[in-house]
């Protein structure tokens, strides 16, 4: 689980320092749907294993699906309803709320491949 943690805390910090640096946004939000990507797949990898964590961990993994379903949902309703929407609103609902959960998820695989304390 160590190895799924780093391969997800690259991947965010990748983007999340793309995103903060002036130059480079439009990196970042390609860098963005990477990051979806690869945290979709780690996410599948963890159900696939979730049997074997604690029952704390296993409602920090539903909670992170709930998150990322409903804001796939809110994104399909709004392409396909073509709402007129705000652009402030557009971006938080494109870039941030996605960072927001990314960041979830980066929490969630430290939680998971920490050692238990006793």
């Amino acid at each position: 689980m160590k190895t799924l943690h780093y391969i997800n805390l690259t991947a965010f910090l990748i983007t999340f320092g793309l995103y903060a640096s002036i130059h480079f946004v439009i990196y970042g939000m390609i860098a963005s749907l990477c990051l979806g990507v690869i945290q979709l797949f780690l996410g599948i990898v963890l159900v696939v294993y979730s049997k074997e964590f604690s029952k704390k961990h296993q409602n920090y993994l539903k909670i992170y699906w709930i998150l990322a379903i409903l804001n796939i949902m809110a994104l399909i309703i709004i392409s396909e309803t073509r709402l007129s929407i705000n652009s402030y609103y557009a971006a938080t609902l494109t870039f941030i709320i996605p960072m927001f959960i990314a960041s979830y998820f980066v929490y969630l695989t430290y939680q998971i491949q920490k050692p238990i304390q006793l």
